[in-house]
């Protein structure tokens, strides 16, 4: 480890498409330490109640989920996937689901996705929500008959959706960590989604925030978190404004 590479973080910013996150941390924490040896995870694990350990990982969940989805502005049809096998697990799930994207790039060899399988509350069948850049029409007969061939499919725009990702990472419930998901893949996605980018280097936060933010994002949230081992955190959310095309990153 050279030490030229850590570096103390006392504010954040993750951009995700239009969406800017922006976090003040009452205590600074430090980045570029191995993650076997960092300060703040084994502060977590040794501090953190099971329960809580249980909630924040939900949460780091549903953001990843939400971040990924609004960095990718071309995922515009939603689709979902059900089963006409009400027993049938994750595992087996998301074999037949990889088999489904396999049958989905021969036809789109471009395909982005991002998937969150989930289980019905009364029939506990398990199904999909998915978010996809396909452009093209497809019936939902031939994408059900043709391509999933397990069960029922359907495919819409996401028309009249804000805030997209936040929109679907909400069926990412705290039930994701029962035995049924348990060391099973939480949600899918493609490896050639657009990625957030974050900035956590104090001279770089503040070039950002003081090139006319202001100006140009609205703040959509706002909220105080206490941290156990961070202290009070701001945390602020902003979001583009629609009418103009302008990128201060």
């Amino acid at each position: 480890m050279t030490t030229d590479r850590v570096y103390s973080v006392s504010e954040k910013l993750v951009i995700s498409g239009d969406f800017v996150e922006h976090y003040q941390y009452e205590k600074n924490y430090f980045v570029g330490f191995p993650r076997l040896f960092s300060p703040t995870r084994f502060l977590r694990a040794k501090t953190t109640p099971q329960e809580r350990i249980r909630a924040d990982n939900v949460r780091r969940t549903r953001q990843k989920v939400r971040r990924l989805i609004n960095s990718n502005k071309d995922l515009l049809k939603f689709m979902t996937l059900t089963f006409d096998d009400p027993v049938i697990d994750l595992a087996s799930g998301n074999k037949l689901f990889d088999v489904f994207i396999k049958k989905m790039r021969r036809l789109y060899p471009d395909l982005k996705y991002i998937a969150v399988p989930e289980f019905q509350k009364k029939s506990k069948k398990l199904h999909y929500h998915l978010l996809t850049n396909i452009k093209e029409y497809i019936s939902n007969d031939y994408l059900a008959d043709e391509l999933w061939q397990n069960g029922y499919a359907w495919l819409r725009e996401t028309y009249n959706i804000d805030n997209l990702g936040a929109y679907v990472s909400k069926y990412l419930s705290k039930e994701i960590f029962d035995e049924r998901y348990f060391k099973k893949r939480k949600f899918l996605y493609s490896f050639n989604l657009l990625k957030p980018i974050i900035i956590d280097k104090f001279k770089e936060v503040k070039r950002v925030l003081n090139s006319g933010f202001d100006y140009f994002y609205n703040k959509i949230f706002d909220k105080t978190i206490d941290s156990d081992f961070l202290g009070v955190i701001q945390y602020k959310q902003y979001k583009c404004i629609d009418i103009v095309n302008y990128n201060i990153f």
